[in-house]
């Protein structure tokens, strides 16, 4: 594939999350190194070519952004291996227990369940893609007696819509104290934290055990790298085996990880943290527009509130092949990154009115 193909599919995905405005050509001396973080990130290990020191870094940014004061985590390859991570874990503590998770959870959740080989219950969704609280009451009853996992969802993929922590909790006390809750927020955890009235979904506030965020989608990355944080306490407890072979222990899932994505990631933490804030204030703002103008079209849009992302009746497929939009079933999306300027909606737009 030439570099020219890579730039026009670049000026037309507007389809999934992912911030396609950085720029990190100032470490291209460090593609002349292998940077392997294996295994432990709070440990060195063998294999010196790592920059474990700056993981940590990353880690402990993101561990204090969410209110969790003792800590583990890593770099993971992106927000599914996060997902993976979480429930694992959760099967390590609960190996009884059942997953339940609602059917606008990413499908990596559902992934996991069969990997795993834990049992699980998908309950169904509102309208806006939040969970249905009645019916996750109704299955947490008859579940009464039994460990249970929830995947809770801080944005789910399609419609970003935000599930409320506190009436699942709520619920889950009146029925057990033995459950476990990962949070994924792939796209909303890397904005949230940086709206002033959104949800505060924290650890210090809720019983959160684990919690994956993409860094490729909000902060943006040419190579696709996670964040997963989790409750120390929880890491202590599990069996942490030394492993001579790397001078280290492991409790990653695939245990050598891009050193290059924690560079990528400190750069912009350093650079940008205290641009956050108004990156999001224009995305959604641009997402507003959005979703005004595709309402005058008729093509019945939705935005959830501290959402991004604007669903939308499916157009014609080539409009959505040309503008790489993610389709299920009747509705397509738009995620509105930084990258997604009001001129590059209004080229949409007018796409839209060609092919109408």
């Amino acid at each position: 594939m030439k570099k020219k193909e890579f730039l026009k599919h670049s000026q037309l995905s507007i389809g999934y999350p992912g911030n396609l405005d950085f720029e990190y050509s100032h470490f291209s001396d460090f593609l002349n190194y292998r940077i392997n973080n294996i295994g432990c990130p709070f440990s060195d290990g063998s294999h010196r070519i790592n920059s474990k020191k700056i993981e940590q870094k990353c880690i402990a940014w993101f561990a204090k952004l969410y209110k969790l004061k003792k800590y583990r985590g890593y770099i993971t390859t992106g927000g599914s291996e996060g997902n993976l991570y979480g429930l694992f874990m959760a099967r390590q503590l609960y190996p009884n227990a059942t997953i339940l998770f609602s059917e606008d959870s990413h499908y990596s959740v559902f992934k996991a369940a069969n990997i795993l080989k834990i049992p699980y219950i998908t309950i169904p969704s509102n309208k806006n893609g939040e969970i249905n609280y009645k019916e996750f009451e109704q299955q947490v009853t008859k579940q009464k007696g039994t460990d249970i996992i929830l995947n809770l969802n801080i944005g789910t993929t399609m419609k970003g819509a935000i599930d409320n922590i506190d009436i699942l909790c709520d619920i889950l006390n009146q029925s057990t104290s033995r459950y476990y809750i990962h949070a994924d927020a792939a796209l909303s955890g890397g904005f949230l934290p940086f709206i002033e009235k959104a949800p505060k979904i924290n650890f210090k506030k809720y019983p959160i055990d684990s919690l994956s965020i993409s860094g490729h989608k909000f902060i943006g990355s040419p190579i696709p790298y996670g964040i997963v944080i989790i409750r120390k306490k929880h890491t202590d407890s599990v069996s942490n085996q030394y492993i001579e072979y790397i001078g280290c222990n492991d409790l990653t899932i695939l245990g050598s990880r891009s050193g290059l994505a924690a560079l990528f990631l400190w750069d912009a933490i350093k650079k940008r943290k205290n641009q956050f804030a108004t990156e999001i204030s224009v995305c959604i703002n641009n997402a507003r527009y959005l979703h005004k103008q595709l309402k005058k079209r008729l093509y019945h849009p939705f935005l959830n509130e501290y959402s991004i992302t604007v669903f939308f009746d499916k157009p014609s497929l080539a409009i959505c092949k040309k503008w790489q939009l993610a389709i299920q079933g009747n509705l397509v999306h738009i995620v509105v990154m930084q990258h997604v300027s009001i001129d590059k909606i209004d080229q949409f737009l007018e796409d839209l009115n060609k092919h109408s």
